[in-house]
């Protein structure tokens, strides 16, 4: 199978963790269309920017945690979609200082992946284990978690590339995280080949390294181990999303797509897509 893009930095040793837990998260609501429109009331600090345009389930409406997300695999086609999410802090809390809304990541031995390179709060992805979606078939979480990564609710299993992954770090994860991207296998069910993908969740667009060129909606998160552009967040909603510029542990995605198409040799073509709006997050892959 022939790819238009080598895009995967590596292969994952995922080990898996889960145990209870259950928070109740709010009620959101929108129009289903393809269409970002100003539908929000004027006291929402919902994610909605429309100069990006950008609208995403990440929000402040009732406090800090528990957003009702739903993650969606879709494949639309004859191969086998293999993907492993990468998770990190949905949103930023006014300080680097260890202390995540009160919720306090101490001691740093309950928190092994999110230290492994660094002792900051920010800047580190945590992966889920692979979820493979058959062909012509669709996974969902259904809205329940901001993450449902533990407990009855649980569609992910949290894991990571060098060191096992805690109980503490899914839940944190399960009350104040989010999905920045993706590390994808697309894989022929006959020959067993695969092309590999790293897919951003979708921010800014082509051409665009700062939001500021077209929208006064954000401020970038910056310290002194991780430069200007690497991350940015919402002023009113919080959020935290990824730039176009930049080093550092997010920097698998800096420079991924959010959509690819290639061919698998022999003429036919597919398109495998990451898309988010007000309720959901997609991936998508689909024969054209």
């Amino acid at each position: 199978m022939k790819k238009s893009i080598i895009a995967l930095m590596g292969l994952f040793t995922l080990m898996a963790c889960s145990e209870d837990s259950y928070q109740e998260a709010d009620k959101m609501s929108e129009t289903r269309s393809g269409t970002v429109e100003n539908t929000e009331p004027q006291n929402s600090v919902k994610t909605v920017d429309l100069a990006i345009p950008y609208r995403s389930p990440y929000h402040m409406n009732n406090g800090p945690c528990c957003n009702q997300v739903e993650y969606v695999f879709i494949n639309n086609s004859d191969l086998i979609l293999e993907v492993s999410t990468a998770f990190g802090l949905a949103k930023y809390d006014g300080a680097d200082d260890l202390k995540h809304f009160g919720w306090p990541m101490s001691p740093s031995s309950n928190y092994p992946t999110f230290f492994i390179y660094t002792t900051r709060e920010y800047f580190e992805e945590l992966y889920s284990t692979y979820k493979t979606i058959p062909p012509f078939s669709t996974q969902t979480s259904g809205p329940g978690a901001q993450v449902p990564i533990v407990g009855q609710n649980s569609f992910f299993t949290l894991g990571s590339f060098t060191v096992p992954s805690t109980t503490s770090e899914a839940k944190l994860l399960y009350e104040f995280g989010k999905a920045f991207g993706y590390h994808v296998f697309v894989r022929n069910p006959v020959t067993n080949i695969a092309d590999t993908f790293v897919v951003r969740v979708p921010f800014l667009p082509s051409g665009i390294t700062d939001p500021n060129q077209i929208s006064n909606e954000w401020l970038p998160l910056v310290n002194a181990t991780y430069p200007y552009g690497a991350l940015w967040y919402n002023k009113k909603s919080l959020e935290i999303c990824i730039g176009t510029n930049g080093e550092g542990n997010y920097g698998n995605f800096f420079n991924a797509d959010s959509k690819y198409i290639f061919d698998d040799g022999n003429g036919q073509y597919y398109e495998l897509k990451s898309t988010i709006n007000s309720t959901q997050v997609i991936l998508s892959l689909e024969k054209i």
